[in-house]
């Protein structure tokens, strides 16, 4: 019985997702912090303390993120207590309420004439490190993790086409992508000019760049998510969102359709 007991646990910990972790342990803990403002025991709580809990939460968050919140809550509970908060009916009515009335924000995206302008016409010196994040982008559909675990290891130059391998994606599986020259622009020399000018003996493959060099230093997520915009800002264009809020998952979705299209 108490190997069964151990197996059941590990089945319970792999409900959570193991990048998602710390993410999911957070949110279970901000919970439990309230129930502890509140005066409520964890075994004490219905569906009435859940119900007050997520009007709380909606007073500051969109319906979206409480379906993700209520997503995260519900693994650690299963985990945690052994409870079943998908049989509460009166809090998923709740939440599917909210967002009846929800319209959410449309991210701003670049036309494909857009992409293909910047690609052909951005001045290397300022712009080539946006430019490769582009072709990456647009080859192989990487997200903004995916481009920042990356290596100079990961992509195999065969003179007309590169070859990059994606070890570790979103869905725990590796995929491997080619770039080649379009009609419409050419992607191996700007690849290969980013490359050449990178610092040697550093496994990274997305180094700062500045001044017409690399640097030393890697970038960083946020600085993946911050480039739709400058290109956005290169190119001239208005939004009717801030600059800074377009979403790089936006322009991934374009890049896809660029590939039917060209």
């Amino acid at each position: 019985m108490e190997d069964i007991l151990k197996k059941a646990e590990q089945a319970r910990e792999s409900l959570i997702p193991s990048k998602s972790e710390a993410v999911y342990q957070k949110k279970y803990k901000i919970y439990l912090d309230w129930l502890t403002r509140k005066n409520v025991m964890p075994k004490d709580v219905t569906e009435t303390v859940f119900l007050a809990y997520f009007q709380e939460l909606s007073e500051t968050y969109s319906p979206n993120s409480l379906w993700t919140k209520w997503s995260m809550l519900k693994s650690m509970v299963t985990i945690h207590e052994k409870r079943d908060i998908t049989k509460f009916n009166e809090l998923q009515a709740f939440l599917k309420r909210k967002s009846k009335s929800y319209k959410p924000k449309k991210s701003a995206v670049l036309s494909p004439k857009d992409v293909i302008r910047f690609l052909n016409d951005a001045p290397n010196d300022i712009h080539l490190l946006h430019t490769v994040v582009l072709i990456m982008g647009y080859f192989g559909g990487c997200r903004s993790q995916e481009l920042l675990n990356m290596k100079i290891s990961d992509i195999e130059d065969r003179d007309s086409v590169m070859v990059v391998n994606v070890p570790e994606s979103k869905t725990g599986v590796s995929k491997k992508f080619t770039v080649v020259d379009e009609k419409e622009f050419s992607a191996l020399p700007l690849l290969r000019l980013y490359m050449s000018l990178r610092p040697k003996g550093i496994e990274r493959f997305f180094m700062s760049f500045r001044q017409n060099k690399c640097t030393s230093q890697p970038i960083g997520k946020n600085m993946f998510g911050k480039i739709p915009s400058k290109i956005a800002m290169y190119l001239g264009l208005q939004t009717h969102l801030p600059i800074r809020d377009i979403a790089f998952v936006a322009l991934l979705l374009l890049l896809y359709s660029m590939q039917e299209q060209l």
